[in-house]
């Protein structure tokens, strides 16, 4: 079962979107598609009980730090983009197994580069656009902004097609010939694992691991996580109205309760003392409350760990987190998964269209919820982009 709706209230203002689902094994489709469309992410934190760390997560490679140390790691180097169409770059990392690479360029200003799932994108300034030669359409948010798209893995872009000549052409005698920062991540498309894999002598590539940190949070108030419970509850103390009013009632405490609980676990991720027991700011300079069924009771307290990692990660690495964490919940207990996408890049999901002139960022988070009875885990994701995004 899965519902979504947006909780954005204009048009012009960031976007989120809101899915709830139950699951009752670790295959549910739509958490793993939104993490796995997901290609350019610099940070994920992964926020938990810090009892339920200490007893079953801080004993996996996972979430302990070892494959941060020995496994998942990301290159950069300063190169140009025509390294990346020599044949031995094409053909072993992009046509036999998968790489993602995101140059570090600012979208808003400057023409910036990606390959993703074997597509090149080029987004372009317009007066670079006319220069390169290469046919391609107009951004949807700029008139002054186009982009081209190649699929370096279809069988009419090779050497000696004349596409494919055309596009070398243009990146060996155009402004693309010029050097630029890039970050690459290579993975098998196939293995279970990630690792590193040695890149061509001729990118100077230096490789990275990715950061890790733990990081501990004191006594936090946690919310009601069932806000649909919470509206049901609040609606039957209705005692005058039509049904139709009610439902609406409920619906809009409904909306409201989920809001808070997007809002709750951004706080997480900033560590936030406004969630903190023992916070005492002036209510003029912060209204913000832990949201509960009865305001007369106080929300319950946890102490938490915050599992943080950095660098240009695979959403392979994300959905294999994802799917270690999911399956390591007892029924009881709940977790955290929020994702950082890069403000600059060109796309978000999929091949949707992501610029930034505001706002950049693009991301998710998953909150996974106790067990609704004996079998189905509630899952709340919510996605967030800024306005200049065509992913809905």
């Amino acid at each position: 079962m899965s519902t979504s709706f947006s909780l954005s209230k204009r048009r012009t203002s960031a976007k989120v979107y809101a899915s709830q689902s139950l699951c009752s094994d670790n295959t549910s489709k739509r958490p793993r598609s939104t993490i796995l469309d997901h290609h350019f992410n610099r940070r994920a934190d992964i926020i938990v009980p810090t009892q339920l760390y200490e007893e079953k997560l801080k004993r996996s490679p996972l979430f302990d730090g070892t494959k941060c140390a020995t496994e998942w790691n990301y290159y950069h180097c300063t190169t140009s983009l025509a390294s990346f169409l020599r044949t031995e770059f094409l053909n072993e990392y992009i046509k036999k197994n998968n790489c993602i690479v995101l140059s570090l360029t600012k979208i808003d200003s400057e023409n910036v580069y990606c390959i993703y799932d074997g597509k090149l994108l080029l987004s372009l300034q317009k007066e670079f656009y006319e220069q390169a030669g290469l046919e391609g359409r107009k951004s949807s948010f700029s008139s002054h902004r186009y982009n081209i798209e190649y699929n370096l893995r279809s069988p009419n872009l090779m050497p000696g097609k004349k596409g494919f000549d055309r596009l070398v052409q243009s990146c060996s005698n155009t402004f693309l010939r010029e050097p630029v920062q890039f970050l690459i991540n290579i993975f098998s498309t196939t293995a279970a694992t990630c690792p590193l894999a040695p890149l061509p002598d001729f990118l100077h590539a230096t490789a990275y691991p990715y950061s890790f940190d733990l990081l501990s949070l004191g006594s936090v108030y946690v919310p009601t996580l069932d806000p649909l419970r919470s509206a049901h509850i609040m609606a039957q103390s209705l005692t005058k109205g039509s049904k139709v009013d009610i439902l609406s009632y409920q619906k809009d405490v409904e909306i409201e309760g989920i809001s808070h609980l997007f809002e709750w676990a951004c706080m997480l991720s900033l560590e936030s003392p406004r969630i903190q027991q023992g916070d005492d700011i002036h209510p003029l300079m912060s209204s913000y409350q832990v949201l509960v069924d009865d305001p007369e009771e106080q929300p319950r307290v946890d102490q938490m760990t915050i599992i943080r990692l950095e660098g240009l990660i695979t959403s392979k690495v994300l959905h294999q987190i994802f799917s270690e964490l999911l399956s390591s919940l007892p029924a009881s207990k709940w977790a955290v998964m929020s994702v950082f996408g890069f403000e600059d890049a060109p796309v978000s999901w999929k091949s949707e269209e992501h610029s930034f002139l505001l706002s950049g960022e693009n991301g998710y988070t998953l909150l996974m919820k106790p067990f609704d009875g004996e079998t189905n885990r509630g899952i709340l994701m919510f996605e967030f982009v800024g306005s200049n995004d065509t992913h809905s």
